[in-house]
């Protein structure tokens, strides 16, 4: 997990994060449970959405071209320059942190580029750093975090939240904004990512735990859904509840423990969902 999590950018130089450094043989440490047979009406533990998105946008990033890739190692080292000129942190002083430390993830060192090109290329190149960028690389670039801010905002979304209702919705955003992507930039690398997407995330859309989840989310209910897909879905809540009922031998009350309502989705990012209607 702490691997795919740390997944850099092609050319970024590896540094070290004292604040990473988790033993990942503490995934595989196995908890039995002597009343384990009292859970089984209970579903599987499934593993958490971030690892297999994080795998997705690995895969993507294998597959970048050896121009991008190029391009990306240059940016790399006009931010270390940055970081570690004195002449340079003060002409760039008031933009956007460049001199950030221990940049050892891939959406961090996203946003290390988008803090590149949000200054100006006659700026930049007064810092007299050994590399410079082209309107072109700029232009690359650009492209770049096209691509991959949907997969950072999804990752942000699902760190901060509580996601299981979220893995349906966001996985078919992003399936959504990369056919949109693809039809203007149409690269292996755009090919990869989809079809990892497909791959890895399909499964969670197949999965009545997380039908179950999203269904019962009142900012999403089954807006997500394809128009074939509503009737049985909409069976799937009584069904489920009707069966851990039975085999509880009580009936959930709804009131009880009831949570904070959800944080609101971004709108423009979840415009493939139509907008909710009151039931």
């Amino acid at each position: 997990m702490v691997k795919a999590l740390k997944t850099s950018l092609p050319g970024f130089e590896d540094t070290t994060d004292d604040g990473d450094s988790v033993n990942d043989k503490s995934e595989h440490i196995d908890c039995d449970d002597e009343n384990e047979d009292e859970f089984e009406h209970l579903p599987k533990h499934s593993r958490c959405y971030a690892h297999p998105l994080q795998l997705v946008i690995k895969d993507g990033l294998k597959d970048c071209t050896s121009h991008m890739c190029t391009v990306i190692a240059k940016t790399s080292k006009i931010v270390n320059f940055v970081r570690r000129s004195i002449h340079a942190s003060e002409m760039l002083e008031s933009e956007n942190k460049l001199q950030a430390a221990n940049v050892t993830r891939w959406n961090s060192q996203l946003t290390m580029i988008k803090c590149i090109l949000k200054i100006s290329e006659e700026k930049l190149n007064k810092v007299n750093s050994p590399v410079e960028l082209s309107s072109y690389e700029r232009k690359i670039l650009h492209e770049l975090c096209l691509i991959l801010d949907p997969f950072e905002y999804v990752t942000l979304l699902v760190q901060n939240s509580v996601s299981a209702s979220l893995t349906i919705p966001v996985t078919r955003v992003l399936k959504h904004k990369l056919n949109q992507l693809s039809n203007v930039y149409n690269n292996k690398m755009m090919t990869t990512l989809k079809s990892s997407i497909e791959t890895r995330l399909t499964r969670f859309e197949e999965a009545n735990d997380f039908i179950l989840a999203v269904i019962l989310d009142p900012r999403c209910k089954l807006r997500w859904s394809e128009p074939e897909e509503v009737a049985p879905y909409t069976l799937l809540p009584k069904n489920t509840t009707g069966a851990l009922d039975s085999h509880l031998g009580f009936t959930f009350d709804q009131e009880d423990g009831c949570s904070p309502p959800p944080k609101k989705l971004k709108s423009d990012f979840f415009s493939f969902m139509p907008p909710t209607t009151p039931s």
